[in-house]
């Protein structure tokens, strides 16, 4: 279960060394080292200096999913759930076919026991890739709503 949430909180990662010798291909204020160097602080569980790096990455291209997505997945370590939100919000905004942020949608609104937004967001992702499918089945942030009539159904649905 614990490479599942990994795995869909994570987001993207860098191999060792790999995230400062690409920043070090780009400009040291761009966008895109800022959030290399985001990735590489989450990677080292630092987190609030990742947030501090996913926003200056925002500041300096605010039409770029990722960093919206990944400052997001920094923010729900902390238990921020309501950041988390609002930036998982941003990056379907930017980019709607982003299943994984619809997926990390779905499961913070059924944390917060907000059924029909965590379908909503549930179906999105099921339809951009089928593997949330099966992640949906076991994940626990679902387990306040996994006994409503909708939930069953969408799984039922999705055989």
């Amino acid at each position: 279960m614990k490479w599942l949430t990994a795995l869909f909180l994570v987001g993207i990662s860098c191999f060792h060394g790999a995230c400062a010798q690409r920043a070090s291909l780009n400009p040291p204020d761009s966008a895109i080292a800022h959030f290399n160097w985001g990735i590489d602080y989450a990677n080292r569980g630092e987190l609030d200096q990742a947030i501090t790096e996913f926003k200056l990455a925002i500041k300096r291209d605010v039409r770029w999913a990722k960093p919206y997505y990944n400052l997001g997945v920094a923010y729900s370590k902390k238990e921020k759930w309501n950041h988390a939100l609002v930036a998982w919000k941003k990056t379907v905004y930017i980019d709607p076919n982003y299943a994984n942020a619809h997926y990390n949608l779905a499961r913070a609104y059924a944390r917060g026991n907000q059924r029909d937004l965590s379908l909503t967001h549930l179906r999105q992702a099921v339809s951009l890739d089928k593997k949330f499918f099966e992640a949906a089945q076991s994940d626990q942030n679902f387990d306040t709503i996994r006994k409503s009539e909708e939930f069953q159904e969408f799984m039922r649905s999705n055989r």
